[in-house]
């Protein structure tokens, strides 16, 4: 949320309560009141995985209908960067969405235009318990929390702190296999498209460089 857009001392007071639907959710405020007939727009990441979008849009819907506030929501893909650009565009004008998710580095990139959210982590911490140290690394900047984190998107990252959750699923306990082991059966898929400056051949064997023509095909 831009500065910019929350001068206003009675905006800022409908903005800055709780949060919407779920933990699953993107946080959002709370805004009933004699007054809260209204809007809030959204600027979110066009999420990759089929429905997930009609699911948000439900959840925000929902929140809306209960707090007589109309919720517009724009899905920004993050093909290109066009999400990151577009939240650069908004912060260098001073206008744009009431709400808007960024990914990885971007609430520190733009932390002197963002309101602070303090006051809604807050009550969310008090509701659902303690934040993870990354995603506080990522958002609480000085001291002070510039944006929420959300599980909208795919950063769990289960490989790398979930140990129990391979345990409890697969019967496999992580830390005892052998790195080789464990690199051979884990993937990365990253959000975005890249080429190496090669054949497509090599490129079709950056996973795994030992493959024939036949495994490649």
């Amino acid at each position: 949320m831009t500065q910019s857009r929350l001068n206003s001392p009675t905006r800022r007071n409908v903005l800055k309560s709780a949060a919407l639907g779920s933990v699953a959710a993107i946080a959002a405020p709370y805004v009933r009141d004699s007054y809260a007939a209204g809007s809030l727009s959204l600027g979110v990441w066009d999420h990759w995985v089929p429905g997930a979008n009609n699911t948000f849009t439900k959840l925000c819907n929902e929140w809306g209908a209960k707090n007589n506030c109309e919720v517009k929501i724009d899905y920004i893909t993050s093909q290109g960067e066009k999400d990151k650009l577009t939240a650069a565009a908004e912060a260098q004008a001073g206008t744009g969405h009431d709400i808007m998710s960024h990914r990885d580095w971007n609430v520190r990139i733009h932390q002197n235009v963002l309101e602070p959210l303090d006051d809604v982590v807050a009550k969310l911490t008090a509701q659902y318990g303690p934040i993870s140290p990354v995603a506080e690394y990522l958002a609480k900047i000085k001291g002070t929390w510039r944006g929420i984190p959300t599980a909208v998107g795919s950063q769990v990252k289960p490989c790398c702190s979930r140990f129990d959750l391979f345990q409890q699923h697969a019967g496999i306990d992580v830390r005892d296999m052998r790195l080789a082991d464990l690199a051979a059966i884990v993937g990365v898929v990253s959000q975005e498209t890249y080429l190496l400056h090669t054949t497509v051949r090599e490129n079709l064997r950056y996973a795994k460089p030992g493959a024939t023509d036949a495994d490649s095909r």
